[in-house]
């Protein structure tokens, strides 16, 4: 009982540092225990030895929930009181999301020829994970329904619900028109086809390809926690580099197929990213569902043309970023 009040105080005098912690802890344990798990060899075996692919990917995919369940977690811890929430209308919201998952996974599965018994476990626990992430925002503690308060901003109202979903897109399009203009010819490998076949792909991506996994801890947590202290740049920088190093294990366990290359080339985007991420959080006023859209979009709109068209998408995204520095002042402490 004493060891327990002893995590717990260390949790309140420390929180920013103890989420970061866990974070890292729950995603590297899972991500490291997933080959093993999936029935092949260890995280530095090939990606013929990982054993089965499926079990694989939805192990990897639950170990990406570290840094949201990182958050409820501390996020409870420091502040305990009764949130008054509806049980009743969480519990409806986890049979929605648990339910729709588990169809929609399924079906995917089916579609792909990849169903089988030994993915229904990791399935179900991927869909109750990510039913219990959004159901938070009606959890019992008054700490998680502050931390997902943000999620509860829909509105087709709101300009910025709509620069997160189409800004990583624009960046694209502009990429892949200068990409043209100067002889290039990765436009031509673009078909209706692959657009239907990303757009189809999007909810997928905002439940479980890093978006609901990710946003509520880094943006929820981390960011609104460190402006406490830092400027908003600083804060973007930081959460950018951390970020990048939680992805460490992916590019080593076979989820990625370019290992310490990969890992070193996300410092081109995922810091700038955290930047932008920072300033979209700011500018919502703390609009978490516009993190996950933007998350989303980037994670989407990257397989849109690819090659070339990606790299200058990134110089596109680099030079935005610099202007919002500049133009917000994300130099200066808020």
């Amino acid at each position: 009982m004493q060891e327990n009040g002893d995590f717990i105080s260390k949790i309140r005098k420390n929180p920013i540092l103890s989420f970061f912690i866990l974070a890292f802890l729950i995603s590297w344990i899972i991500w490291i225990l997933a080959p093993i798990i999936a029935g092949g060899g260890g995280i530095f075996q090939p990606e013929g030895q990982r054993g089965d692919r499926v079990v694989f990917s939805y192990i990897s995919l639950i170990g990406a929930f570290g840094p949201s369940l990182s958050a409820i977690l501390v996020s409870a811890v420091l502040d305990p009181l009764p949130s008054n929430a509806s049980r009743k209308k969480r519990w409806i919201v986890f049979t929605i999301i648990f339910i729709g998952c588990l169809v929609g996974l399924s079906i995917q599965l089916s579609l792909m020829n990849d169903f089988s018994y030994q993915a229904i476990l990791p399935l179900v626990m991927l869909s109750a994970i990510a039913a219990y992430v959004v159901s938070s925002v009606y959890h019992p503690k008054q700490g998680v329904t502050k931390l997902m308060q943000g999620l509860k901003q829909i509105s087709a109202k709101n300009v910025w619900i709509w620069i997160a979903l189409l800004l990583p897109f624009t960046w694209q399009i502009i990429a892949a028109f200068l990409d043209l203009a100067f002889g290039g010819t990765a436009l031509n490998n673009f078909t209706l086809d692959s657009l239907v076949l990303l757009i189809a792909n999007y909810p997928f991506a905002l439940m479980f390809g890093g978006s609901l996994n990710e946003e509520p801890g880094w943006r929820g947590f981390a960011v609104p926690n460190l402006q406490q202290r830092f400027s908003p740049l600083g804060v973007g920088v930081i959460v950018g580099v951390i970020w990048m190093h939680w992805h460490f294990p992916l590019h080593f366990n076979g989820f990625y197929p370019i290992g310490i290359g990969g890992f070193l080339s996300r410092f081109i985007y995922t810091v700038p990213f955290g930047v932008i991420f920072t300033w979209l959080y700011n500018r919502s006023k703390g609009n978490l569902f516009a993190c996950i859209l933007l998350h989303t979009s980037v994670n989407v709109s990257s397989g849109l043309f690819g090659g070339t068209i990606q790299l200058l998408s990134y110089f596109i995204m680099i030079v935005f970023t610099i202007i919002v520095i500049f133009y917000d002042k994300m130099f200066k402490k808020i």
